[in-house]
């Protein structure tokens, strides 16, 4: 729930908490969904600021709450943003055989992991993330280079050797470990943070 001016309230908008007037009665009950009528008659009363619910409020199961929460909707701007740079950054790698850019790469990864809290939200904000047709194959080598990030981080790597884990320097691709392991155990990230533990240990065991 937000509260929000008055004068910024439009039809549509349900309130989140009862209103009442200056003898402490009752206006509208929470949970009233405003019209027109309701919006001047809150005029009248002269109602300075009302509290009203948002999308997040009427989400039910863990994923609705994740995808209607700010922080989500602000991740996925910044990574259909990132997305078109990286798909150039692949293109330019297959077409003119050139080096991979590093800075770019690592810029792109500051940029996204910067937008989650941490490694569990970060692998929970790819999963919920609505593919794009056109960059699919794109989306996907760039969300492997992410997820490899996060299992880098968990395991304490360098710089140095976390870049090494996200990418194949010879092709700029995914490192083959994670697309081959996240073929199998991707989806059953889905059914809770407590996955990405077990599929933490399980890149902790391969690696040892």
């Amino acid at each position: 729930m937000k509260t929000v001016a008055r004068i910024t309230l439009k039809a549509g908008d349900i309130l989140g908490e009862d209103i009442l007037n200056s003898q402490g009665e009752r206006i509208y009950a929470k949970g009233t969904k405003l019209d027109l009528k309701a919006l001047d008659r809150l005029a009248r009363y002269n109602v300075m600021a009302v509290t009203i619910m948002e999308d997040i409020d009427f989400a039910e199961t863990h994923t609705e709450k994740v995808k209607a929460s700010d922080d989500f909707k602000n991740f996925k701007n910044v990574y259909y943003e990132c997305v078109p740079v990286f798909r150039k950054i692949i293109d330019n790698l297959v077409i003119d055989h050139t080096t991979p850019p590093i800075d770019q790469l690592m810029g792109l990864y500051i940029k996204l992991a910067s937008n989650a809290p941490t490694g569990d939200k970060l692998l929970e904000y790819l999963v919920n993330i609505p593919p794009d047709m056109e960059n699919m194959i794109y989306e996907h080598m760039l969300n492997c280079g992410m997820i490899a990030s996060v299992f880098g981080n968990w395991l304490g790597l360098s710089k140095q050797e976390l870049f090494m884990f996200m990418w194949n320097i010879d092709s700029g691709a995914p490192i083959g470990l994670l697309q081959s392991l996240f073929k199998n155990v991707f989806n059953e990230l889905l059914i809770g943070s407590h996955m990405f533990f077990i599929v933490k240990v399980r890149v902790e065991d391969w690696l040892v």
